[in-house]
């Protein structure tokens, strides 16, 4: 109940947002509403709809960021920007790295601050007053790491590692590496997003691929707020490549594609997929048909990604069932689709290793999606 009460407003405002930054960019309302509802729906925000890991409460205030610095560009209302200023404050509350976030929506206000006037002290006053929303909640996330960990500097990670190192509790256990959390080789986090089998986003982000092709095409044709949201999104999103890639968890496991790195790829795609949306009835037939498939392939993904409890390809490979070595976490979510249809349809099928059953159904985490199954379910037996 708790998890519909939150989860349902915070993706309602994840929708009511992207319509809103859409409308922003001069997208007609239509496409605006047709395509964050396809955020929603075909992109994996679908799949952190359901998971407590703050993405999509990061990505609504981040979206209202955005529209709150345009639509002062265009209305000259200085409410917008405080306002705009203060959800981006929220979003540090809830996680420190998204001064990423801050930043990069900083650089957008800036540029087109300098596009629209040359008067310095206007431009100093605009962001000075942006800059004042961002104060109350960051100023409170500091207070409650004081409460917490006696320090206005601290962060969960690095009491996390004096405690491992420090605390009575964990005396005997291997040393943590020295560098801990920064454990892995930069390459690692920069190129598992886009190649690794559990997490590239081109595997479970099917949108990505068709909405670069349609930035490319279009880019001349947008007009420079877009062009330059589009390179503060790029920017951002090279930051947090470079922030998490030596990370020891850069993948943000339980969660479909790196959890860490999506939340700017839906900044990215927003007004890519409208884009797509717009020009469908100017296309080819063609071209038109393969837009439709893309969207079409996008939403199965997504749906299969909600089907089933998140975590149950995980506890797959954590419990060595056949075939999970290979990490290929689409795969598998379609092969257990299948095998709760019919068992027997692949050696891969759970009810296949009765001596494993157990250790997955006792593991795994139900969330409030979907609404349908129950325990039994996970293990594809019949309901008494």
């Amino acid at each position: 109940m708790v998890s519909f009460l939150i989860f349902i407003p915070i993706n309602i405002a994840v929708v009511v947002s992207g319509y809103w930054l859409l409308n922003l960019f001069d997208f007609p309302d239509k496409v605006a509403a047709i395509s964050s509802l396809l955020l929603l729906l075909a992109t994996t925000v679908l799949h952190h709809a359901q998971v407590h890991q703050q993405n999509n409460q990061i990505l609504a205030l981040i979206i209202v960021g955005y529209a709150g610095v345009l639509g002062f560009i265009k209305t000259q209302k200085y409410p917008l920007l405080f306002w705009s200023g203060l959800a981006l404050g929220g979003t540090i509350l809830i996680r420190i790295t998204c001064i990423l976030h801050v930043f990069t929506v900083g650089c957008f206000l800036l540029g087109c601050l300098l596009y629209q006037t040359k008067n310095i002290q206007k431009i100093i006053k605009d962001i000075s007053i942006w800059l004042v929303g961002l104060v109350p909640f960051t100023f409170l996330g500091r207070l409650f790491d004081i409460i917490r960990y006696g320090s206005f500097f601290a962060s969960g990670k690095r009491v996390e590692k004096l405690q491992l190192a420090t605390d009575p509790m964990w005396e005997g256990l291997p040393q943590l590496d020295p560098n801990y959390p920064l454990v892995n080789s930069p390459h690692v986090g920069i190129l598992g997003p886009f190649i690794s089998p559990a997490k590239s986003i081109f595997l479970y982000d099917p949108l990505v691929l068709p909405c670069l092709v349609a930035g490319i095409a279009y880019w001349r044709r947008f007009h420079p707020y877009l062009q330059w949201y589009l390179i503060t999104i790029g920017l951002n999103f090279s930051l947090h490549l470079v922030a998490y890639s030596r990370f020891f968890f850069w993948h943000g496991d339980h969660a479909w594609a790196a959890r860490y790195q999506v939340t700017s790829l839906h900044l990215f795609l927003l007004p890519l997929i409208a884009v797509l949306i717009k020009e469908i009835p100017s296309l080819s037939n063609l071209k038109k048909n393969l837009v439709k498939a893309a969207i079409t392939i996008a939403l199965i993904v997504q749906l299969a990604s909600v089907a089933m409890p998140l975590n149950l390809e995980i506890f797959q490979e954590v419990n060595a069932f056949p075939g999970s070595q290979y990490q290929l976490r689409l795969l598998k979510r379609v092969i257990n689709i299948a095998c709760y249809v019919n068992p027997s349809i692949t050696k891969y099928c759970i009810p296949n290793y009765p001596e494993k059953e157990n250790l997955l159904a006792n593991g795994i985490v139900l969330t409030s999606f979907p609404l349908f199954f129950k325990r039994k379910f996970l293990i594809f037996g019949s309901i008494d």
